[in-house]
């Protein structure tokens, strides 16, 4: 009895899981917040390059949530681009140590940057709207 217990929790764990792989939060976030966090998902890729698989999920996770976004891509995702760029070459300085390099750090403040709030105004044209507004059921 025990073992068709933890089966069928198993079970609808994964039916669980699955219900929510259907259709990411981004949908119902902001275009504003989808712009600003496919900006720090590109920043982690870029970041962690030489780690192939955090690399690999932050680039599928960036360019994911263009599925969720709106925004002028022709301009805006190159000068996201810099402005990951221009982040992730600060020199910033660990106490643990020259080969930690703080890239999180770096993102996380471009994340909270003045111009990524730029950006949202520059690009996104209906910050205040969401995918799940602008395509309801």
């Amino acid at each position: 009895m025990k073992k068709l217990f933890v089966v069928l929790l198993t079970v609808l764990s994964f039916s669980a899981v699955a219900a929510d792989a259907q259709r990411p939060d981004a949908a119902s976030r902001t275009y504003a917040q989808n712009y600003k966090d496919a900006a720090l998902a590109l920043c982690v890729a870029k970041a962690y390059a030489s780690e192939p698989g955090a690399s690999k999920d932050a680039a599928a996770s960036a360019s994911g949530l263009d599925n969720w976004s709106e925004y002028d891509a022709e301009k805006g995702a190159g000068k996201m681009g810099e402005l990951v760029d221009k982040y992730l070459a600060r020199e910033y300085h660990s106490h643990q140590g020259n080969d930690v390099k703080l890239n999180l750090m770096k993102c996380i403040d471009m994340y909270h940057s003045a111009g990524l709030e730029q950006q949202v105004r520059d690009y996104v044209p209906h910050p205040k709207r969401s995918w799940m507004q602008d395509n309801p059921k």
